[in-house]
């Protein structure tokens, strides 16, 4: 009986520094305080509908992302609950003739998320 709860009380110790150890650490995802918005423009100005892709944990382009989400009659997005970490933003569209255009994309690197802010990030399609 007594080995039975030394081993028990082992596992719960191992187990509660497990857990403590990922709440210590903040990964890039949605669970943090900053917001990134921005607006999506091209040559003739603010592009309506627009795809807007955000991939977590990347410096650069990537062909996956987290999320998307389409900008609206003025050309605005917005990232929201964004925790500390690295962060790349990219758009693309394609018109109604069928032109398809994409920006270069955008690094951000969120180095606090404890305290709330909203970072901008305007993209220009080309």
């Amino acid at each position: 009986m007594r080995t039975l709860l030394k081993i028990t009380s082992i596992t719960f110790a191992i187990c509660a520094l497990f857990a403590l150890n990922s709440c210590e650490k903040d990964d890039p995802g949605m669970d943090g305080k900053k917001t990134i918005v921005g607006n999506v423009r091209y040559i003739d100005g603010n592009v309506e509908g627009a795809t807007v892709y955000i991939t977590f944990d990347a410096t650069g382009a990537t062909n996956t992302y987290d999320y998307t989400t389409t900008t609206d009659a003025s050309g605005n997005y917005r990232f929201e609950n964004l925790s500390k970490g690295d962060y790349f933003i990219d758009a693309d569209y394609t018109d109604d003739l069928g032109f398809y255009f994409e920006s270069a994309g955008a690094h951000i690197e969120i180095k606090n998320s404890k305290e709330k802010e909203k970072i901008t990030v305007n993209l220009v399609l080309e």
